[in-house]
């Protein structure tokens, strides 16, 4: 998902276009670990893939997630959780 910063509106807030299609990076921040990869979604009327730069399909946990859209040409760089309790990390067989 992408999303455009346009200008402020009268009452002061600025308005953001969101295109809830298409496909671009990600980044999921899960268990500590920043996983790179791509979102993907065709229509209005599917839900959206996550996809790890490796191929492997990224699941999120179960509960509330939450999206944080960056407007375009705005940097980001997402910085995992300080070191916790050992993860393990598992990759689909090929």
């Amino acid at each position: 998902m992408t999303a455009e910063r346009h200008a402020a509106e009268v009452e002061g807030g600025h308005e953001v276009d969101v295109t809830a299609t298409g496909s671009g990076p990600l980044v999921v921040l899960r268990n500590g670990v920043a996983i790179a990869g791509t979102w993907t979604r065709p229509t209005l009327t599917q839900p959206a893939t996550l996809t790890s730069a490796a191929g492997v399909p990224i699941t999120l946990q179960p509960g509330s997630s939450w999206v944080e859209l960056a407007p375009v040409g705005i940097p980001v760089t997402p910085a995992a959780a300080p070191p916790g309790p050992a993860v393990t990390a598992t990759t689909k067989a090929s």
